[in-house]
């Protein structure tokens, strides 16, 4: 019983950091997405290209 508690509660302790660094990454990946969509559109701003939301748009706008 007492290596059966063991390992049921080391899987669990794994399984909670996985699902941790999993969170921490989300949250990694929507902040340097608001960051890179802010950036777009100040870029949008100064060239006075219009920024959609589509990247394909910009680069053709940018290109010009």
């Amino acid at each position: 019983v007492n290596e059966n508690f063991i390992r049921v509660s080391t899987d669990i302790k794994e399984k909670f950091q996985c699902h941790k660094t999993a969170t921490v990454l989300a949250n990694d990946i929507r902040r340097n997405l608001s960051i890179l969509e802010d950036t777009l559109g100040q870029c949008s701003i100064e060239s006075q290209a219009q920024y959609d939301g589509d990247i394909a748009q910009l680069k053709i706008q940018l290109e010009k």
